[in-house]
This record gives structure tokens, sequence and C-alpha cells, in this order.
């Protein structure tokens, strides 16, 4: 998977810096958060290189998921800050701003229950081996 992720976002990643140095129509205020997710998939684009084992998997894990959720959130914000007109008109073919937070906006949504305590400690006893039959018990 990195090695087909890497190209597609070191591609991405100069088409729209590109694009946001020599078009300008966004608004000021979308400028921040999208230069800040931008720098965040930098990031993780050199989380995904192979290199040495610097990071245990646990920090790596962690790391990597930081990363993307902030990724996720802060260009969602910028397509919203970016072009807030276009959101707010409805028309019988939506515009590519208001299809590219489509599944932002059902993702967040859905991960949102996950975080309560009681359903996180379910999840993280399946993700350590527990199986749930009504009492917990260790997989052999």
């Amino acid at each position: 998977l990195a090695d087909k992720l890497n190209p597609l976002i070191l591609l991405s990643v100069s088409i729209h810096s590109w694009l946001s140095i020599y078009l300008d129509t966004y608004t000021a205020a979308a400028v921040p958060p999208g230069v800040i997710s931008y720098l965040f998939l930098v990031c993780m684009f050199l989380l995904l290189l192979p290199l040495e084992p610097t990071l245990s998997r646990r920090e790596h894990n962690i790391s990597f998921s930081f990363l993307s959720w902030s990724v996720l959130i802060l260009s969602y914000t910028h397509t919203i800050l970016a072009k807030w007109d276009e959101l707010s008109s409805l028309s019988c073919i939506p515009s590519s701003f208001q299809l590219s937070i489509l599944l932002p906006s059902l993702t967040i949504p859905a991960h949102l229950p996950l975080l309560l305590p009681w359903i996180r400690r379910k999840v993280m006893n399946i993700r350590h081996g527990h199986v749930y039959n009504g009492i917990y018990y260790r997989k052999d």
C-alpha cells in the first residue's frame, strides 16, 4: 500500500501547492488549515517510507493515527472555509466541493461513538485478542 500511496501523496501535494500559488481563488481564512493539513500529510508520507525502525510499532501507530485524523479534520475545515458560498446553495448537480465533504461528513460522526469510554474499552479488548461471547476470555 505504501508503495502505491507515496507517489500519489507527493503528486497531490505538488499539484495543490502549485495551484494555490498561481490561482488565487480561496479566501484568506481557508489557507491556514489547508497548509497545516498538507504539512501533516507530508509527515504521514515520511512515516510511510521504509526507514530503520526508530519508532516502536505502538509509537508508529499512534503518530500515524493522530496525523491521519488531523489531516482529515483540517482538510475538511479547509474545504468548508474555501467555498462556503457553494456549499450553502443547493442544486440538482452538486459541485466538486460539495462532493469532497461528503465522505468526511459521514466518517467523522460515525467515528465519534467509538470514542465513548465503554465502547472504546470493548474495541480495545477485541484488538488485544479477547473474544466476546457474553463474557471475555483470552483467545488461545
